[in-house]
């Protein structure tokens, strides 16, 4: 809907998932998706969003909704209690698009910049299928561009459209080196120009969920688990402890404890022999770049060398592929005897060949890759390492957790109750200094404790939403602090459910930590909190404003609905597939056997398999002629024609036998369509003057010759 401050989601369709109960079979959860689908463009990370509902829909034969599915319909139900507001682009205005990949999803959002401020223009999401999930992280987003691309071919085309990235995509599309699929798409998007800048803080609301560019989905994929032995020992001649750690590929390292100890079994040094091909591995941290140049024999690799250097200065600030390039490059000049008399492979699963060829790369990357040149150094992937003495590179980019550890949010809460009302006040701050601040008003009564309660709850589900791991959460109640922290204890009933459900919330971060403060340092929390009577203080800072209709301890009623549906057409499909029932004429029943092998009951409803789309749910001429009708002059409806109404239909997941002919019919019944619809004369393809239309006649050839004469001289 457009209105006076921007494009707005339909507020039917929004409340239409908002009073929807949980889905108790596959239909009810077909039909989430399906008006999930219809609101993708106002739903940041659409795709990441709905993982669950799809889950669900993979393996339809057995239905199951579990509390993780809960849990993302809650989700979904409270990021469409306030949807964004798009908003349109100005004719040749410069359009940025940030792009998000996880491990089940790859995202992207356009938005156009005013005061400082990026406004959103259009979300799009897409699910990762088949081999696309086993993509690296670059080719991932160069998918999410490539999707953004294709979806929003107009907006390409009318506009200067730059790609927001703290990664080398530019580089790597750029370069020559990259598989078949990246050139192509290099290729498709050399149509458009577009340009790539680094990603700036995000001063937007709206654009939360993209704060963290490749952010994975906890829930849909889970860290791989190391495994660790350990073991004391303690005598007269003294105390020791060994470890024995695996990794999730089946490497083992042993140790023993204390640098001496390392020191009185240093690693064992081989010497290569002539001509033989060496390897190269590398590491980074925080503070030191590090390298290995090893030799392979019998399938294991043995150290050579080790080098490693201190980062000085602004090397510190370098992005990891810049680090990495200067493991490289120390390793090439410390090493260059080796790197001459021998062929070097560098073994890494990032894309440094590509980036080190590219021509758009810095200045120094440019004066590295002609320095390394001389060398003819290869890249293959990196396996498994088989080695003790090189455990120190089994993870290619492992930072020292001592010196860099995952950066921590911020969340400042209070809550606020008076006799007009209660509301609580968040305020959400990520590691690079994006803050988010949030208003919500509580439309119950609700004590003083309560609201702050309400104000823990909501901030964590928000910091969740955005991707936090780590959480520093601050508040100047009391009672709150220390009943999370077990000090208090909680004799109210309530007090305790809330107690209760806010610990469970901390524990699905890696790290949390509630902190009382005074009211002095939580200001802006108090703030928002009593917005009523704090408008002046708040002046021209966005602030989202969200309304919560029960408290977070109150269980919802589910009420179950059953709505029979006619056969129609579908009788004797649905009886034959149910109840194997067949016609008593043999042709009927061949036919019909034939017919039905198409088809496929689920949850009691009847599917037609496609060919190139997924299943397809059979309507009855009534169910159908209502979708037509809504797809033709319904909500955002372009009054259509037949042919495309009925394919825009099909495209939507549905099958009736009628539904070009309905279809048609629909559109000649359209007065609106018939009135204002377009007319077409001209021809399909351009029209050529033919100058000779009887070839024969005007150049008098006889290309048969007479005929001989038949029996009875007859000619």
């Amino acid at each position: 809907m457009i209105s006076e401050r921007g494009i707005e989601a339909n507020p039917e369709k929004i409340s239409a998932i908002m009073n929807m109960r949980p889905p108790k079979s596959i239909k009810e959860v077909q039909k989430l998706a399906g008006k999930l689908a219809s609101l993708n463009r106002f739903i940041s990370r659409s795709a990441d969003k709905g993982l669950h509902f799809f889950k669900i829909l993979r393996g339809a034969a057995k239905f199951e909704w579990d509390k993780s599915s809960q849990e993302a319909f809650d989700a979904l139900k409270r990021y469409l209690s306030s949807p964004p507001l798009l908003t349109k682009p100005r004719t040749g205005e410069t359009l940025y698009l940030y792009l998000a990949i996880s491990g089940n999803a790859v995202s992207s959002v356009l938005v156009r910049q005013e005061n400082r401020e990026h406004h959103p223009v259009y979300y799009v999401s897409r699910m990762l299928q088949g081999a696309e999930s086993r993509y690296s992280q670059i080719e991932k987003l160069a998918l999410s561009l490539i999707t953004a691309a294709r979806k929003l071919r107009p907006y390409f085309q009318s506009h200067q459209v730059v790609v927001l990235t703290n990664h080398p995509l530019k580089q790597v599309l750029a370069s020559p080196e990259v598989s078949e699929r990246m050139v192509k798409w290099a290729v498709e998007l050399s149509e458009f120009g577009v340009e790539f800048q680094p990603r700036p803080a995000i001063k937007a609301q709206t654009l939360a969920d993209f704060i963290v560019e490749l952010a994975y989905d906890e829930a849909g994929i889970s860290t791989p688990s190391w495994t660790c032995h350990v073991d004391g020992s303690s005598t007269l001649t003294g105390s020791g402890a060994g470890i024995v750690l695996e990794s999730p590929e089946g490497d083992k390292f042993e140790y023993k404890t204390g640098m001496k100890r390392y020191l009185s079994s240093p690693p064992l040094l081989t010497k290569p022999r002539t001509g033989e091909t060496l390897y190269l591995y590398l590491a980074i941290s925080g503070n030191a770049v590090s390298s290995v140049l090893v030799r392979q024999e019998n399938r294991e690799h043995h150290p050579v060398y080790y080098v490693s250097r201190m980062l000085q200065g602004a090397e510190s600030r370098y992005s990891q592929i810049e680090k990495l390039a200067l493991s490289l490059i120390t390793a090439a000049r410390k090493l260059r005897p080796y790197f001459q008399s021998h062929q070097v492979v560098v073994l890494t699963n990032h894309p440094l060949k590509q980036v080190l060829a590219s021509p758009e790369v810095s200045g120094r990357m440019v004066k590295w890759a002609v320095e390394l040149s001389e060398f003819g150094v290869e890249f293959q992937p990196r396996p498994a390492i088989k080695a003790q003495t090189l455990a120190d590179f089994i993870v290619e980019l492992a930072y020292d957790e001592a010196g860099i550890s995952t950066p921590s949010w911020s969340l400042h809460v209070d809550g606020s109750s008076t006799l007009t009302g209660s509301g609580a006040g968040i305020v959400l701050e990520s590691p690079e200094g994006d803050k988010f601040e949030y208003a919500i008003k509580l439309e119950y009564p609700s004590s003083n404790n309560e609201a702050e309660y309400e104000a823990l709850l909501a901030g964590g589900e928000l910091a969740l939403a955005a991707g936090a791991r780590k959480i520093v959460i601050y508040s100047d109640s009391q009672l709150v602090v220390n009943q999370i922290q077990g000090l208090f204890e909680t004799r109210d009933e309530k007090m305790a459910k809330y107690s209760q459900k806010a610990k469970n919330l901390l524990e699905k971060f890696e790290e949390a930590s509630v902190i009382q403060v005074s009211s002095t340092e939580n200001a802006v929390a108090d703030q928002l909190a009593k917005l009523a009577s704090s408008m002046a203080a708040i002046r021209n800072r966005k602030i989202t404003f969200l309304s919560s209709e029960r408290a977070a301890i109150e269980e919802k009623e589910e009420v179950m609905c059953a709505d029979p549906t006619p056969l129609s057409w579908k009788g004797e499909i649905v009886d034959f597939l149910t109840k194997g029932a067949v016609p008593e004429n043999q042709k009927e029943a061949k036919a019909l056997r034939g017919k039905a092998s198409r088809f496929v009951m689920m949850d009691g409803e009847l599917y037609k398999r496609g060919f190139s789309q997924p299943l397809l749910k059979c309507l009855t001429p009534e169910e159908g002629n209502y979708v037509l009708r809504e797809i033709h002059e319904g909500i955002c409806g372009n009054h259509l024609g037949g042919k495309a109404l009925a394919g825009k239909a099909l495209r939507q997941g549905f099958f009736w036998p009628t539904m070009l002919s309905d279809a048609h019919e629909l559109v000649r019944r359209c007065r609106a369509y018939q009135e204002h619809g377009n007319i077409y004369h001209q021809p399909a393809a351009p029209m050529r003057p033919l100058e000779s239309p009887c070839p024969f006649d005007q150049w008098g050839m006889d290309l048969v010759g007479p005929f001989p004469q038949a029996a009875g001289q007859r000619k």
